[in-house]
């Protein structure tokens, strides 16, 4: 835009929109089924801006101008694009309202193949985030038959995508990796556009992650991002999903400098300053930015990071708090601070985990973290505890071949293993079992994973010494895996 019409300031493409949306809210000129396709458009750029929750508000003024219009094939399509607003922005409780409405406006407009597949897809989701996991996997196989009904390729993936989710939260692997070849068949010979086609690929790896299949999902994520630079431009916001999987990934294997220069590129701007067009994207920037570089060993730069993340606290779901709170414990670890721990344990973000059967996640990382503030004092009992109990909890959560199930019990019989009175043979057999754990963390973890090389290091070290820890000896960094 022009600066000398604007006080010399250079407008962006935000401004413009912000500016051109505003002037639409004020409008009562405008027929309503007109401006609500505008608010369509208005939705659509926000979101190719990167802009989820700016895209949701947009969405939901569509919404509101077609229902006072009356049931409409125009009116679903709405509803539809508010469920996906709802379901990216986190906002459960709109989605079911959003699938609700549809039920109720299908009573006098008949529904397509199409749009019941997406019905279906959305519904999926949120019996899939409420706990409901087998009538999830229903709605997603519903939603799969549909779409096949018309030969629809691209809505076809996405139910493959909830698919392998369900089984992931059944603790069935192998089910989901079935789902998931599939979709990767089906991607191979598609036709969609190479835009459509990375994004449902991004949505069939993301499973892989929670499947704890990470030597499988690194390869892909990576081959993904790159081609996304590749056909949307490096920076692109179209392609801020996949970068920020991508940018986790990189934590969890222990590569952050590709991953925060990325991140200093898009800013244009110091490390420390990332940000995203604004609302809760900027948000999980920065959060990652922090996660990287404390991965990376920058400590004085990620406290700074976490401080102006303190600005998002009224902001963020109990989700992303505890988030930023697993970060804050990996710094105190890497301090060394027990006490801070157990102090940041305490916090109301961490209250009422173990209550909840959809809280299993966070109850794990509660007593994993626990458990390292105790060989952090050392306190190796309430250690032990701690993880016998964190590896209850994973067996429950995610089954028993889980890498974090295997990571707690490697760390517990590490600890036992370690123990001054423990018989010649009780501390073979001990290093046997740590030795098999080691070799199936390998078949999980790449081979430059940090915690490869950290378990391979403490069977070493345990193996050559074959004694505990001296009493006031405390381990450098308990912290084998970070396990977000």
């Amino acid at each position: 835009a022009n600066p000398e019409l604007h006080g010399g300031r250079e407008l962006t493409a935000r401004d413009l929109l912000l500016a051109g949306e505003a002037s639409l809210d004020k409008s009562t000129s405008v027929d309503r089924e007109i401006k609500a396709d505008v608010y369509s458009g208005v939705a659509n750029l926000w979101s190719r801006l990167g802009d989820r929750q700016r895209a949701y508000h947009a969405t939901a003024k569509r919404v509101r101008m077609l229902e006072n219009l009356g049931p409409s094939p125009s009116l679903v399509t709405a509803l539809l694009d508010k469920a996906e607003a709802s379901l990216q922005s986190g906002a459960m409780d709109d989605l079911k309202s959003a699938t609700d409405q549809i039920h109720d406006v299908s009573r006098k407009a008949t529904l397509t193949d199409a749009q019941l597949s997406e019905l279906r897809y959305y519904e999926g989701w949120r019996l899939l985030r409420s706990g409901s996991v087998r009538a999830s996997k229903q709605a997603f196989t519903a939603a799969k038959d549909f779409a096949a009904r018309v030969s629809d390729l691209d809505r076809s993936l996405r139910a493959l995508s909830g698919r392998i989710h369900a089984p992931a939260a059944e603790k069935n692997p192998a089910a989901a990796l079935d789902d998931y070849t599939s979709a990767i068949d089906i991607l191979k010979d598609s036709g969609l556009s190479d835009e459509d086609r990375l994004r449902r690929a991004v949505e069939v790896v993301a499973p892989l992650y929670s499947l704890g299949e990470y030597r499988l999902g690194w390869p892909l994520i990576s081959a993904l991002a790159e081609e996304s630079s590749a056909v949307l431009g490096e920076f692109s916001e179209t392609q801020s999903a996949l970068r920020l999987y991508w940018g986790r990934w990189r934590v969890q294997v222990g590569k952050p400098e590709a991953a925060l220069a990325w991140l200093q590129g898009r800013s244009g701007r110091q490390l420390g300053r990332t940000s995203a067009p604004g609302g809760i994207e900027s948000f999980d920037y920065l959060a990652l930015e922090t996660e990287l570089l404390l991965a990376s060993g920058r400590v004085k730069e990620s406290r700074q990071a976490l401080e102006r993340l303190k600005s998002y606290d009224s902001q963020v779901s109990i989700g992303k708090k505890r988030l930023l709170s697993t970060i804050r414990l990996d710094l105190l670890i890497k301090e060394n601070n027990g006490q801070g721990v157990v102090h940041e344990l305490s916090g109301p973000v961490w209250r009422g985990v173990e209550k909840t059967s959809d809280e299993s996640r966070w109850e794990f990382h509660k007593l994993w973290y626990q458990s390292l503030a105790h060989i952090l004092l050392g306190e190796k009992l309430e250690a032990l505890a701690s993880l016998s109990t964190a590896e209850s909890v994973a067996v429950r959560s995610w089954g028993a071949s889980h890498p974090r199930t295997r990571t707690a019990q490697f760390l517990r019989l590490s600890l036992l293993a370690s123990e001054t009175d423990m018989s010649t043979e009780s501390r073979n057999a001990a290093l046997g079992r740590l030795q098999h754990l080691k070799d199936l963390l390998r078949e999980s973890y790449p081979e430059t994973h940090p915690p490869v090389s950290k378990a391979d290091d403490i069977v070493s070290s345990l193996e050559s010494r074959r004694l505990a820890w001296p009493a006031a000896e405390k381990p450098r960094s308990p912290q084998l895996f970070v396990l977000h």
